[in-house]
């Protein structure tokens, strides 16, 4: 597996420029002799002395020529990388035997055309030409200029393009062209259909980009990859992709095998003289239509040096040993067997092996400058051999310099390994640099040594400085891990401790081993910065730690959804009676076996109620149905219960945490009690790879348990009972369509039912009704009507109720209108059981009392009537009455209502209801078209316009009016309708009085003066009350003020006094206890409207007694206006709070 950077020694090479257009031969020095033939390789360009043709070697090692200059210049600018050797090297590279024999032109380049015929084709990848389907696609294609890309190609040369593509009958881009669009300078290749971005300076192709229509460009598939220019170039050979052309090799017969040098030999080169692994010679090996062997092979050193030059020989394939490392005679000779299993080389049939023979030197004080080649004298085989020995490689010289040294070390632990673990160290180790120079490294490969084969632990990576640099990757079929870095890594010169960690993927091998080997020195692909050599790995152990694989385990546990104790119908299927979390920790779980147990509460586990027992994971069956009865005997219990024991023996897979559910059918006659269980002692696990996943011994690496709730099967209990919800009630005679009775059904727990049949009877007891005093007769199911009336009482129904499910059932009738009495209804119901299909009949139950009686709507005295009060004249739209109307049994609308007016000319209009009414009929307010609904209570207002009150028209001041409810008309919901009159409505439905004044006075605290309502009395004059008097409507004549006093003092003067202060009035008191005095400020107190007059009440005391109290309050106005024809005294005033003084002490 040693690399070599760069050839340090080259024979003599003669480069020179080939035109053909010239005489090259004036071009050549006089002498261009090689000591030697060069070491030429696949792609490198030659030509001989005194002739000017170039050749190219194919990867078959094959020389090609170039038909002229043209062609040459459509792959390469010059001729620089022309080499001139020796013409008897030639011999070396022969002819190729099938054609191609040279190269053609590069793809896309040109369009070509035999010289004797007019038909024109394209050049296609893999020496293709296809026909140009007419003029008009190779304009397309080519431009309008395409004819000057055609050239003829002489019938010697033609057989080159020796494969023939499609025709190309309508434009599309082909395989090889060089294209762009007019709006773009993005450049495309056209490769497998796909259009690539070409990357990079065009170089020789810059010639012959064809610009093409969008369309045609849309036409192909765009690729988001790009390529390099240099790509486009690389290969002028043009065999890669080219079908397999019998004769190109000689047939290698079935069972034979061909054995040769192969073109990767290495060329001649310089190495130092200690380096370890470099390959000297590689041999190709070919089998026919069977597979071969290869048992052993003859090593044969040659040249200049010397055997001790060498430490051992051995044989690689793929960088791997095969066989063991040998030391040469003393006749230069080794002998390499393959005679173990491991070892041996097997050719595939048809296919062909590449066999390195490698070398590790032996560093001596007096080898330097020593050469030596090896060669292949025999092979062993099992096949008839076809081979030219001996098979030679290059010369290698030995130089007196020593290979770079790299230190390698194993580190880490040898923790265990889990299955199912991702990405967990199998192994760790550092590198030391302890050359001279910086060194470079590209791979590391080790032997997987452990027990666990290349399925089991998978997806290798390699970590430096924790980031992935290589993998991940598989180990092969020989246990061998090859890492191959994504990008070089740069080891600088004296730098230790590289710290590398090896990761992987434990898919299986319980009780397996992992253990990397550093196997060889050569292992370790790494070469020196400065001179380009291998380096060579050093080390004191090249084994790393052991891993052991711990196996997968099983966790049992009763899941979240696991079901609570429950009653089922006899016959239900599917019933689950136990949910388990199973959980495969560290990896996939392969059950093989485990029991159900399932316990009955009494008697014997038979086929008579247990049919069939399913076991689904996620829910999916893993097992069964399985017959429970003949799957185990049935086992006696100590404390008599008796259960079943049923094996499942299907194979599945759990992965992580998975839910398990046992289901059982149960039979129609099951009338038992179930629990089922799982045990952890039952189980029988195993890995994916078959390995049995034991904690211990044999005892299978599984714990916990789990137990589902007891199952009970019975036909359970159908529930039908009163609705409590829904109370006795009282309705009037007619109600239509009434609710007379309530019900609930529900179902029982252990299955759906269909009700069947409502049978509808009325309860004996306690009745005076019949269901002849009913009509319109139906049953509803919540609100859905599942029974229109039918005048029947039996209803034939078909509902369905899932377990548990409740309704309810309400019975409906219409009310005749003529009776009266109490009515209760009873209810029976038929059902079936939908899972045991049995139809059972209830026993009736006694519904809810319904009293019937005639409605009745009462009119009362509201208690927000308004009380009575001073109207001034023209006063509008005035609460005057509140009637309270009380629904009993029924509802109601008042249609009509009547209000007689003590004195109706003292109002102009009154107003209910949105209708208003001016003309009293025999001073009855009658109001029609009503539309006033009364449900329970009902405050139904009146309000009123008044008269004007004056001397010429209207009424007189003092006048009065009331209003009284005299009769009303109402439509019933329900009963019959109502026509009350006057006697039937109760004298106290009649409003307070309204007194009727041109203007009134009104009274308040003076501004101010509220503060001084209360206060202390002392000896002298006591200001108590101060008092404004304000004129509304009209002008006032105030004729009088009533005071009231309360209190305790000694003798005192009260007085009434202007706002200036002058007396109005003056009375004289010997006690305070109480009374009241009318003060008469006539002549004084005349008002206009809107004007106001201050008073003020004063009181003067001779003594004060201490702790005495003085209260006075106005309770009354004497006054006159322009209208009426005496005083008047207004009860109504408004008058001031009381106002209390308190005395202080004696002074």
């Amino acid at each position: 597996m040693v690399k070599v950077a760069k050839k340090l020694f080259t024979l003599s090479v003669v480069t020179m420029t080939i035109l053909w257009s010239v005489g090259v031969a004036a071009l050549l020095p006089a002498v261009a002799t090689a000591v030697d033939c060069p070491a030429l390789e696949a792609g490198d360009l030659f030509k001989v002395p005194a002739n000017t043709a170039v050749y190219l070697l194919n990867s078959d090692m094959e020389r090609m020529y170039f038909p002229n200059g043209e062609v040459y210049h459509t792959w390469f600018a010059d001729y620089s990388g022309v080499q001139e050797i020796a013409g008897t090297c030639v011999d070396a590279y022969p002819a190729p035997k099938t054609a191609p024999y040279g190269v053609n032109y590069r793809p896309g380049s040109r369009l070509v055309k035999v010289e004797i015929s007019p038909s024109v084709y394209v050049i296609e990848p893999g020496n293709t030409k296809a026909k140009v389907g007419s003029e008009a696609v190779a304009t397309a294609l080519y431009g309008a200029s395409w004819a000057s890309l055609v050239r003829d190609v002489a019938d010697v040369y033609w057989p080159n393009y020796a494969v023939d593509g499609t025709e190309l009958a309508t434009a599309g881009l082909h395989d090889g062209m060089l294209v762009k669009t007019s709006d773009t300078s993005k450049v495309y290749s056209i490769d497998g259909g796909m259009a690539y971005e070409v990357d990079g300076e065009l170089g020789v192709a810059k010639g012959d980009v064809h610009t093409v229509t969008a369309a045609l460009l849309a036409g192909v598939e765009m690729s988001t990859e790009t390529v390099t220019a240099a790509s486009l170039v690389e290969e002028p050979a043009q065999l890669e992709g080219m079908p397999a052309t019998p004769g190109t090799d000689e047939p290698v017969a079935t069972g034979d095998l061909k054995v040769a040098l192969s073109a990767s030999t290495p060329d001649a080169n310089e190495i130092p003289m200690n380096l370890k692994g470099y390959t000297y010679v590689t041999l190709l090996a070919t089998a026919g239509d069977e597979d071969v062997d290869v048992t052993g092979l003859t090593i044969k050193r040659k040249g200049l040096g010397d055997k001790n030059d060498f430490d051992k020989v051995y044989v690689e394939i793929d960088g791997v040993i095969h066989g063991s490392k040998r030391s040469l005679n003393s006749d230069g000779e080794a002998e390499v067997y393959f005679s173990t299993e491991s070892t041996k080389i097997t050719v595939p049939a048809g296919e062909s092996v590449k066999i390195d023979i490698v070398a590790d030197m032996h560093a001596t004080d007096d080898n330097s400058g020593h050469s030596n080649y090896l060669q292949v004298t025999a092979v062993e085989t099992t096949a008839d051999l076809t081979a030219s020995f001996p098979i030679s490689g290059n010369k290698v010289t030995l130089s007196d310099v020593t290979a770079p040294t790299l230190t390698f070390a194993y580190t880490g632990d040898d923790a265990d390994l889990t299955i199912g673990e991702e990405d967990v160290v199998v192994g760790e180790f550092t590198l030391d640099n302890t050359a001279d120079e910086d060194l470079e490294l590209s791979t590391v490969m080790f032997k997987q040594a452990g027990t666990a084969d290349e399925t089991e632990v998978t997806g290798y990576s390699l970590y430096y400085d924790d980031e992935v640099i290589a993998g991940p990757v598989d180990a092969a079929t020989n246990d061998y891990v090859t890492f191959n870095l994504d990008e070089n890594m740069l080891l600088e010169k004296d730098e230790s401790d590289y710290e590398f960690v090896v990761k992987a993927n434990v898919e299986g091998g319980n009780g397996d081993t992992v253990g990397l080997q550093l196997k060889e020195v050569t292992d370790i692909d790494a070469v020196g910065k400065e001179n380009g050599f291998s380096v060579n790995v050093t080390g004191a152990t090249f084994t790393g730690v052991t891993h052991t694989i711990g196996g997968g385990s099983l966790v049992l546990d009763e899941h979240k959804d696991n079901p609570a104790g429950k009653t089922y119908a006899p016959g239900t299927d599917d019933v689950v009676v136990l949910a388990a979390e199973l959980e495969a920790a560290d990896e996939t779980v392969v059950v093989t076996s485990f029991d159900v147990v399932m316990t009955q509460g009494s008697g014997t586990v038979d086929d008579d109620e247990l049919e069939a027992l399913t076991v689904k994971l996620d829910g999916k069956t893993v097992c069964g149905p399985i017959d429970v009865v003949e799957a185990d005997a049935d086992v006696v219990m100590t404390d008599g219960s008796h259960l079943a024991t049923i094996t499942c023996d299907e194979e599945f897979e759990v992965k992580g945490t998975q839910k398990l559910t046992v289901e059982v059918n149960f039979t129609a006659d099951a009338d038992n009690t179930y629990t089922a269980s799982i045990d952890n002692g039952s189980f029988e696990i195993e890995d994916l790879n078959g390995d049995a996943l034991y904690s211990s011994g044999t005892t299978y690496d599984v714990s916990g348990g789990a137990t589902g709730k007891a199952a009970t099967l019975s036909a359970g209990t159908f529930s039908l009972s009163k609705d409590t919800k829904y109370t006795n009630k009282t309705i009037t005679a007619g109600a239509e369509k009434y609710k007379i009775g309530s019900y609930v059904v529900k179902a029982p727990v252990s299955q759906a039912i269909k009700v069947k049949k409502y049978t509808v009877a009325l309860n004996v007891a306690g009745n005076n009704l019949s269901l002849t005093d009913l009509t319109d007769l139906s049953v509803s199911e919540d609100t859905d009507v599942v029974s229109e009336p039918d005048g029947s009482d039996v209803f034939n129904v078909s509902q369905l109720l899932s377990a548990e499910q409740t309704k309810t059932v309400s019975v409906y009738a219409t009310i005749n209108s003529n009776v009266t009495g109490t009515i209760s209804t009873t209810l029976a119901v038929q059902w079936r059981g939908e899972t045991n299909e049995v139809t059972t009949d209830t026993t009736a139950v006694v519904g809810q009392t319904i009293t019937v009686q005639d409605g009745a709507l009462t009119p009362t005295l509201s208690s927000s009537n308004p009380d009575g009060d001073v109207v001034l004249s023209g006063t509008a739209a005035k609460k005057v009455f509140v009637v309270q109307f009380d629904a009993d049994y029924d509802t109601y609308t008042l249609t009509d209502l009547n209000v007689v007016l003590s004195n109706p000319e003292a109002v102009t209009a009154l107003t209910v209801g949105g209708v208003t009414v001016s003309d009293f009929v025999d001073g009855e307010a009658q109001f029609n078209g009503l539309n006033i609904a009364v449900t329970d209570k009902k405050q139904v207002e009146f309000t009123a316009d008044f008269n004007t009150v004056s001397v010429d028209e209207g009424v007189d001041s003092g006048t009065t009016t009331t209003f009284k409810l005299s009769g009303y008309e109402a439509s019933a919901t329900q009963g019959e309708d109502l026509v009350k009159v006057d006697d039937d409505i109760a004298e106290s439905v009649i409003s307070e009085v309204y007194y009727m004044y041109a203007s009134r006075p009104v009274l308040a605290f003076a501004k101010g003066a509220e503060a001084a309502s209360n206060g202390l009395l002392s000896v002298g004059d006591n200001e108590m009350v101060k008092m404004t008097v304000t004129a509304d409507g009209g002008t006032v004549n105030l004729l009088g003020i009533t005071i009231e006093v309360d209190g305790a003092a000694t003798t005192s003067v009260v007085s009434l006094l202007k706002s200036n202060g002058d007396v109005l009035a003056t009375t004289t008191v010997d006690d305070l206890d109480s009374g009241a005095w009318t003060f008469d400020p006539t002549g004084t107190a005349d008002l206009e409207v809107g004007t106001s007059k201050v008073y003020s009440l004063s009181i003067n005391l001779a003594t004060v007694a201490d702790g005495a109290q003085v209260a006075f309050k106005v309770t009354g106005l004497d006054w006159d206006d322009d209208v009426a024809s005496s005083a008047l005294s207004d009860e109504f005033v408004e008058v001031l709070p009381s106002a209390k003084f308190l005395a202080t002490e004696n002074t």
